[in-house]
């Protein structure tokens, strides 16, 4: 057998080690605000048929994917699921790192910015129902990334609907929307709305940023009440005791003649 010469074994090896690729990670969307999910898109480079730890800033949060055990060509090609910052604050404002690693020490790490959610403007109103009807509310969200798709919804506890179609921020980052209970609104929102408390958001399309709500309280519409009408007072007739006409005097006697001769005293 002829010998290979040793030139040719270091550029074969030389061509292998390019051909395996770094160890990678596909997230969709790295910029985020407080609960922010973040899509984890697939994973490439790692050791063949691995299982695979996620952490952010150290923390293990695996358990929230779906896929994390490698292919026999070290990637998963399929979506993971959506990762959350942890902490009850839905993750603090600035920097923080998503790490993969397998257990054959491949790793690979994306970087996350956390930003202030948009805010709603104006934070709380008041409408009844004719006036959602009719006019709606109108509420401005500024704080999104110049150009990307916003979607705006009106929701109470139990259910919810988008307000018209989604939204284009401006270059200062900024949407605004109108919420119209129409019979689209309607028929997406399940039910006749009514009175109730309620709530306006908008998240970007991809749901990685999440605005503050404008709280809404919708009231029923005032009932007219006719004027009372007051009949008129009666007064009960005055009684009048009958008048009573005095008895005539009785006619005086006519003279009477003496009949007997007069006397005198002296």
């Amino acid at each position: 057998m002829a010998a290979v010469p040793l030139a040719a074994l270091l550029v074969n090896a030389a061509a292998t080690a390019q051909a395996a690729p770094a160890p990678s990670v596909t997230v969709i969307g790295t910029t985020m605000s407080p609960y922010g999910a973040l899509e984890v898109d697939g994973v490439s480079g790692f050791a063949a048929n691995a299982a695979l730890t996620f952490t952010i800033d150290g923390t293990d949060v695996t358990d929230e994917l779906v896929h994390t055990t490698t292919e026999s060509d070290g990637s998963i090609s399929q979506v993971l699921g959506n990762l959350r910052l942890p902490g009850a604050s839905g993750g603090s404002l600035g920097t923080h790192t998503l790490t993969v690693t397998d257990t054959a020490g491949g790793s690979a790490s994306v970087t996350l910015k956390v930003i202030p959610s948009p805010v709603a403007t104006p934070a709380s109103l008041a409408r009844t129902v004719s006036q959602m009807r009719t006019t709606g509310v109108t509420v401005r969200f500024d704080g999104f990334l110049p150009g990307e798709t916003v979607e705006v919804g009106m929701a109470s506890q139990i259910n919810g609907s988008p307000c018209g179609a989604p939204l284009t921020a401006d270059t200062t980052g900024s949407v605004t929307a109108t919420c119209v209970w129409t019979a689209a609104y309607t028929k997406r929102f399940g039910q006749t709305p009514g009175p109730d408390s309620y709530f306006v958001g908008a998240n970007n399309s991809i749901y990685t940023i999440y605005s503050a709500m404008a709280a809404v309280t919708v009231s029923a519409d005032a009932v007219a009440v006719p004027p009372t009408t007051k009949p008129p007072t009666t007064q009960p007739p005055t009684t009048q005791p009958p008048t009573s006409t005095p008895a005539a005097a009785p006619a005086a006697r006519p003279a009477v003649a003496v009949r007997d001769h007069a006397r005198f005293t002296g």
